[in-house]
């Protein structure tokens, strides 16, 4: 009797905490937004750029080579920014500032750092930045 009373309680309590934590989860997910941009970037043996400012165009890089491009990050409300890369791309891709407090605006630099060993063509990815309302 005493461990059917126990089980029912542990099953109680149990359901209780998993409904908060969707309530919660629901709640917290509705202060996230981001926004996504595409990067692009060819490996070539010369040097040369694109300053077209619908993506992240880091132009022609050599290999072993580096390329710096600046976002401007504007929010409205006190934010919580993260920044992810995704795609081929990604794991060249770096930026100088990330997990940080906005109110306002700042510049972010987004860096390509080709390694030596990359194979001559032409890669993409995204960059992902969030914003968590405060």
């Amino acid at each position: 009797m005493k461990n059917k009373k126990a089980l029912i309680y542990f099953l109680l309590i149990a359901v209780i905490s998993i409904t908060l934590t969707t309530i919660f989860l629901t709640l917290n997910k509705n202060n996230v937004e981001y926004r996504e941009i595409d990067i692009f970037i060819t490996i070539g043996k010369v040097v040369g750029f694109n300053v077209n400012p619908s993506a992240i165009y880091f132009g022609t890089v050599p290999k072993g080579g580096i390329s710096k491009r600046t976002i401007q990050l504007n929010t409205t409300e006190k934010s919580i920014i993260e920044i992810k890369t995704y795609g081929e791309a990604s794991d060249w891709i770096s930026v100088d500032k990330n997990k940080f407090i906005l109110d306002g605006s700042t510049n972010i630099t987004v860096i390509a750092d080709v390694p030596v060993n990359s194979e001559l063509g032409n890669y993409t990815g995204k960059l992902k930045i969030y914003f968590r309302k405060l």
